[in-house]
């Protein structure tokens, strides 16, 4: 294996044949629940396929893929766009965390993907990254960072 690639042809855990080939393909999906879905496209997502049996299995890397294309679709930061704020801000996940009033834990399931944020909470993200001069208010005074806090969820983006 090299840089996440297999070298050749892998072993299907279904029929046990040398012959699974990685691909990428476009995939076109529903995502939501009940009458709030969305038709999300992802594109280049990794799989291998069975020349054999033509079974297909997708993996983390797919996963991950699929998970920004929800994201974009939504119109919410990705996971990296989320990590790469933070570090931009020069903060570590756990002050990141206090920032956004949510627990450690969920900052790390936004950066991983296993997670989506809320839209108050994105729009939190973005406002602050974008205002320089509201951020540095907001920052020095903890009951202004509450309130900004309180008044994007009210506003019914959360």
């Amino acid at each position: 294996m090299k840089n996440g690639q297999h070298d050749g042809p892998r072993i299907c855990p279904s029929c046990k044949s040398l012959s699974l080939e990685r691909q990428f393909v476009n995939d076109r999906f529903e995502y939501g629940a009940e009458d709030k879905t969305v038709w999300v496209e992802a594109e280049n997502v990794p799989i291998e396929v069975c020349a054999r049996c033509h079974e297909t299995f997708r993996g983390p890397e797919a996963a991950r893929v699929r998970h920004d294309a929800i994201c974009k679709t939504l119109g919410l930061l990705t996971p990296a766009e989320i990590r790469n704020l933070r570090e931009r801000l020069h903060m570590t996940q756990e002050q990141f965390a206090e920032w956004a009033s949510v627990g450690v834990a969920t900052v790390s399931r936004w950066e991983r993907g296993c997670w989506i944020q809320t839209r108050a909470h994105d729009r939190l993200m973005r406002t602050l990254d974008e205002n320089r001069v509201l951020r540095e208010v907001v920052e020095s005074i903890p009951e202004a960072k509450r309130s900004l806090q309180r008044r994007l969820v009210a506003s019914g983006n959360g």
